[in-house]
């Protein structure tokens, strides 16, 4: 099995969980033009329902891809609704006996049944023509809020076949288990800076769904967390972690760490501002080993809130990388981002993204304008670019996007 690590720990926005569509992404989640498509909603007091047929353009020697899904969901009594979703995915111009049409299906519910306690989950099934592709997948995840804080479960199946290719999977053929406590206590002790003390610990657990074997997983304990009274956060927290994995791999190019059993503890200390404050921030830093070496990360950011038309946003992160695959060096992570809003229903925003750790960066460029209640126009650009000629995940590419939505009342 391929390493649980925090692939953010050297490519911040680049982790495994962060992309989950893949309708105008390709596999490695670079942008992909879409040539048309077409979208219907429905909602009402008792059920919402929602349609998508979309083509893309090829990418390379291979032809487009048409996209279609299905949503709907019902709402069962005042705290509860049911759902299922369908997603299919034809890939046109495959070669002779390639399998050409990915379907997957999947049920969900929620419901809670009190105040404070939740339920939720969904099962999933995909079928794809030919050979292999047809596996199930589950979730489930209950917890409950009270007073003192929460407590849950997490518990998840990805079988070895499922294959969703309308959306990206970090993984096959694994068993995630997820326990969590977090408390949430006012004791007479706490200094007039401290809303409440909040200590806890978050598990996960990662097993093979075939042979059950444990590979990989962390434990987040959180011994000296405090909630200010302005609602921002300080936290000493710490995480064991333990990986084993049978093939190198890469954290970032040029980094090859060798397969083997590791187990390592990091240390993180945070602390962050009232959100709400017209000029606002947090900072963390994580110190510890990292597999064969050492990592130290540090990350700040910012937000400044100019006049109610204007909002700045800043981020910085670096990590200092020590013995790791036997080289030292660091990565830096740069995201400026503003926001101009001319009035409630007319905004532009753009962001953009320096990642050295790829030598690349990118920009998007977004405007929204609702011309009518609940009816919109947007207008955005996006651009990537690779500043270093020979890495091949990231070249150039510019994309302009203009959508509009329209709300129609009978």
């Amino acid at each position: 099995m391929q390493p649980f690590i925090q692939l953010d720990d050297f490519l911040p926005g680049f982790g495994p969980l962060a992309i989950r569509r893949r309708i105008g992404l390709d596999s490695e989640g670079r942008p992909v033009p879409v040539t048309a498509g077409a979208r219907m909603t429905h909602r009402s007091t008792k059920s919402s329902a929602g349609a998508l047929l979309l083509r893309q353009e090829g990418v390379g020697a291979i032809d487009g891809s048409v996209f279609g899904v299905g949503r709907y969901v019902r709402n069962i009594g005042a705290t509860g609704r049911l759902g299922g979703m369908v997603a299919t995915r034809h890939d046109q111009g495959l070669p002779a006996g390639a399998s050409a049409l990915n379907t997957v299906a999947a049920v969900d519910w929620f419901f809670r049944p009190t105040t404070n306690l939740f339920a939720r989950g969904m099962v999933s099934r995909s079928i794809t023509e030919g050979s292999g592709g047809d596996g199930w997948a589950a979730h489930a995840h209950a917890g409950n809020y009270a007073p003192w804080g929460y407590i849950g479960w997490l518990q998840e199946y990805i079988g070895p076949q499922w294959e969703p290719r309308s959306g990206f999977r970090f993984t096959n053929d694994v068993i995630v288990t997820s326990p969590a406590v977090i408390m949430d206590l006012r004791p007479d002790w706490l200094p007039e800076w401290a809303r409440s003390y909040t200590p806890g610990a978050t598990v996960f657990l990662f097993n093979e769904a075939s042979s059950g074997d444990f590979f990989s997983g962390f434990v987040h304990v959180r011994p000296l967390t405090f909630r200010l009274e302005n609602g921002g956060e300080m936290a000493l927290s710490l995480r064991p972690e333990w990986q084993r994995f049978e093939g190198p791999f890469r954290p970032i190019p040029g980094l090859v760490v060798p397969p083997g059993r590791y187990s390592f503890t990091r240390w993180i200390a945070a602390a962050s501002y009232d959100p709400s404050a017209n000029v606002t921030g947090s900072a963390s830093f994580t110190i510890g080993p990292f597999y064969d070496g050492s990592l130290e990360k540090s990350q700040l950011s910012a937000k400044v809130i100019l006049s109610s038309h204007v909002v700045g946003f800043a981020s910085w992160e670096r990590n200092r990388f020590r013995g790791v695959a036997g080289s030292d060096g660091s990565t830096h992570l740069l995201t400026p981002e503003l926001r101009l809003a001319l009035n409630p229903r007319f905004e532009v925003s753009g962001i953009w993204q320096y990642n050295t750790a790829v030598e690349a960066s990118s920009l998007n460029a977004r405007l929204a304008w609702e011309f009518r209640p609940l009816s919109f126009l947007y207008v955005v650009y996006n651009e990537n670019a690779s500043h270093d000629g020979a890495l091949e995940p990231f070249p150039a590419r510019r994309q302009l996007i203009i959508k509009g939505t329209w709300l129609w009342q009978p």
